[in-house]
């Protein structure tokens, strides 16, 4: 039976706003590295098809983009038994991470020992995405379950172009978008108003909300709701968090392949995931009332970040390569 080691290193995204030309990544200081044991209120998922339990859920593409190098690796198609119910999801996730990395953003390693044939797998990922101007830090008192968190902050105008109201239902109901410097990559918000039964139901109500087809009239419509005027304000907790898991759940896992009679066993697997956002940027409903010839001024929008939500880095493609599912404060930068 043939032991593979699939360790992943992921994600290092750091925060940080340059006003220079240069490219070079620039370390930015972070949470000291913890293991998800030692955080009682936050999980990492293998797959996003998990279902959410009332904790801060961490998901990120880079552990089953290196299960897909795994099946490249040893060649045909991977069959998990039912007995393995994790590996099993993890496998049949697969296709969900195509595309979602850029080849400049990642980097993948296969060594195979000839004496064993045991397969060690590492894949990594890291981005920077700066805003082209910091937001401003919010001074107020700004409270997250009942704990005085940091936050940051953006109002409206004409000219605002670092973030997007794209689904506004209410202050305490609606879906913004933070755009970075790099214009192919954008973070997406979602704060609900009840939480989705799992993080995949989460990230599929985003993209469906963000490419359901309208008409005419309702474009009009919600552009109107959408609009970020001048008086109206966004604020959202910082986040900064520096991870690692190493999955016994998977651990000692089998699975079978078409291109060989014997099983394989997972032996190892680690994950390390680090992610900061702030006001530099990420290191990674009454329609009736609003209508077009209304003197009436619309009421400010007062959008507070201050219940459960979901967080989405992506590029250019459907599905996230981050989904942070946030429910308490164990990953906020503390006042």
């Amino acid at each position: 039976m043939k032991k593979i080691a699939l360790i992943v290193f992921s994600v290092f995204l750091v925060i940080g706003c340059k006003k220079d030309t240069n490219t070079n990544p620039v370390a930015i200081e972070s949470a000291s590295i913890t293991h998800l044991s030692d955080l009682k209120g936050t999980e990492f998922f293998a797959s996003p098809d998990n279902t959410l339990t009332g904790k801060n859920a961490i998901y990120c593409a880079s552990l089953p983009y290196a299960w897909t190098r795994i099946g490249e690796t040893i060649g045909g198609e991977i069959t998990v038994s039912d007995s393995f119910p994790q590996l099993q999801r993890l496998n049949k996730h697969s296709f969900f991470v195509k595309n979602v990395f850029t080849n400049t953003d990642y980097n993948t390693r296969t060594d195979i020992d000839k004496l064993t044939g045991a397969i060690e797998v590492s894949a990594s990922f890291s981005k920077q995405l700066p805003f082209e101007y910091p937001m401003d830090n919010y001074n107020g008192d700004f409270v997250f379950n009942g704990t005085k968190v940091e936050a940051f902050c953006i109002r409206g105008g004409e000219y605002e172009f670092r973030a997007d109201i794209l689904e506004y239902n209410s202050d305490s109901d609606f879906i913004v978008r933070l755009n970075p410097k790099d214009p192919k990559h954008e973070i997406l918000i979602w704060m609900p108003s009840k939480r989705p039964q799992t993080l995949e139901a989460a990230i599929q109500h985003v993209v469906y909300t963000l490419n359901k087809p309208s008409t005419v009239e309702e474009i009009e419509k919600e552009v109107l709701k959408t609009k970020f005027n001048e008086l109206d304000l966004l604020v959202i907790p910082k986040i900064d968090f520096d991870i690692d898991y190493d999955y016994p759940e998977l651990i000692n896992n089998t699975f079978t392949t078409q291109s060989g009679k014997k099983p394989h066993t997972v032996a190892q697997v680690y994950q390390h995931t680090k992610f900061r956002l702030d006001e530099k940027g990420a290191e990674v409903q009454s329609e009736a009332a609003i209508a077009v010839d209304s003197i009436v001024a619309a009421k400010p929008k007062r959008m507070f970040v201050n219940k459960p939500f979901l967080l989405l880095l992506r590029s250019d493609t459907m599905n996230p390569y981050l989904a942070v599912w946030v429910e308490n404060t164990e990953l906020f930068v503390k006042k």
